[in-house]
């Protein structure tokens, strides 16, 4: 269970450095290790 935790810490970790160096003006649609990943 604790191991789960830690692998969405890390997936966390790295979508929201990779989402906040961004532009604003850039769309919702970021891809990352073959998915696409939309955020808000």
């Amino acid at each position: 269970v604790y191991i789960f935790f830690f692998i969405f810490l890390k997936v966390i970790r790295e979508l929201s450095g990779l989402i906040l160096t961004r532009g604003p003006k850039l769309c919702n649609f970021v891809e990352w290790r073959g998915y696409k990943v939309v955020y808000k």
